[in-house]
């Protein structure tokens, strides 16, 4: 999911008051007919320092970085909208306008949010984030005694089909491959794709491995994973054999070791623990190694930059577009890739979930959806009564 971070008004900037406003109830617009109802809100000044509240609880219950700045980008997001359109408090009708602005922002002149690049739909998806993460945070203001009740109560859930995308093909892959061998940094980029493509891994924990976590005789690699949850990924021979090669080119271009032996290799990298924190996959390209140092390369100072989730995203869709992939391709499609793999190849649903990290079978189960049209195949193909004589 992607989001972008929206300049910050004078409702948004992080003053902290002491003196929180108490919530206040409003009267809904009277229609013919119809009997007046009451709507709780909160002024908007309350509701921002009330959310700074909810992100120091966040903190103290360990929720991870990367999800307690994706819910400031939410609030954010949401003052702005109540801001702009002159909203006093946050009630019910306010957030349903949210909710409903969010699948038709993009149609302002100005784009969503101000951002004239945001012109585009969101995902319904996305719109499902917003509605869930509002529900908790407004639910959490009613146990702080902030709200009397929850102004969500009486705004149903969007409703998501989700969508199953098709994994990529073996002659996909197999061109896929052949744009890494050919890009700039060919044993860095084939050894990704193949990591990729044989751990199921996600964009934003490939970007966080270190030479540490890896453990290449055994074929494995501890991390710590989406939700704080540390996970073991497993990989193959042929994953073996191409990051043996990588990072023989990689220890040394650096000095760890003047040896292209690569046993030697692997033996400097187990004796130098400032190598050990250094990036798995370095993004940009390593300085130039000349004579006995690396040019630009300033002894022990010199650390090879990890990369971010979105130069990640950038390099396989640039691989994939020099391939001549035309069907969406990215780090989550090489992860849909080794799911729907594994399930053909008959491993079973609840190895596959362990491997993924998903917390429960639903999100594997679309997997299955996938791999189990092979068997429908399979079953047309084959089927025993079919093939009894007439």
């Amino acid at each position: 999911m992607s989001v972008q971070v929206t300049p910050q008004s004078a409702a948004q900037k992080l003053r902290v008051s002491h003196s929180f406003a108490p919530a206040q109830t409003l009267t809904a617009p009277v229609w013919p007919n119809v009997p007046a109802q009451t709507e709780t809100g909160i002024p908007l000044d309350a509701l921002h320092m009330w959310a700074e509240e909810y992100f120091r609880d966040c903190e103290l219950r360990l929720h991870s970085p990367h999800t307690i700045a994706t819910r400031r980008i939410f609030v954010r997001n949401l003052l702005w909208f109540l801001e702009r359109k002159g909203f006093a408090e946050c009630n019910t009708m306010a957030l349903r306008q949210f909710l409903y602005y969010l699948n038709h922002g993009h149609e302002e002149p100005g784009g969503r949010f101000g951002k004239p690049y945001l012109n585009r739909p969101v995902r319904p998806i996305t719109i499902k984030d917003y509605h869930r993460f509002f529900r908790i945070l407004f639910d959490w203001l009613v146990t702080q005694g902030a709200l009397p009740e929850t102004p969500f109560a009486r705004i149903a859930p969007p409703l998501v089909r989700h969508e199953i995308k098709a994994p990529l093909s073996l002659d996909q892959i197999e061109t896929l491959l052949q744009s890494a061998k050919g890009s700039r940094e060919p044993l860095r980029n084939h050894a990704l794709v193949l990591f990729l493509l044989d751990t199921g891994c996600r964009a934003s924990e490939l970007a966080s491995l270190t030479l540490g976590n890896l453990d290449l005789a055994n074929g494995r690699c501890r991390l710590l994973g989406k939700g704080g949850k540390y996970r073991t990924l497993y990989f193959g021979e042929r994953v073996k054999q191409a990051l043996s090669a990588y990072l023989t080119h990689y220890l040394y271009r650096l000095h760890v070791t003047n040896s292209r032996k690569r046993l030697a290799n692997m033996a400097a990298l187990e004796a130098n623990g400032h190598a050990k924190g250094w990036p798995l996959f370095y993004s940009g390209r390593l300085p130039a190694r000349q004579g006995s140092r690396s040019k630009s390369l300033v002894g022990e100072a010199y650390v090879p930059q990890p990369f971010t989730r979105w130069g990640l995203l950038r390099l396989v869709k640039r691989l994939a577009t020099t391939a001549g992939i035309k069907d969406a391709c990215c780090v989550h499609a090489l992860r849909r890739t080794f799911a729907v793999q594994m399930l053909r190849n008959g491993a079973n649903v609840f190895s596959v979930q362990a491997m993924l990290g998903h917390s429960d079978l639903e999100q594997t189960r679309q997997y299955c959806a996938i791999a189990m049209t092979d068997a429908e195949e399979q079953h047309h193909a084959y089927s025993p009564a079919d093939r009894l004589p007439q």
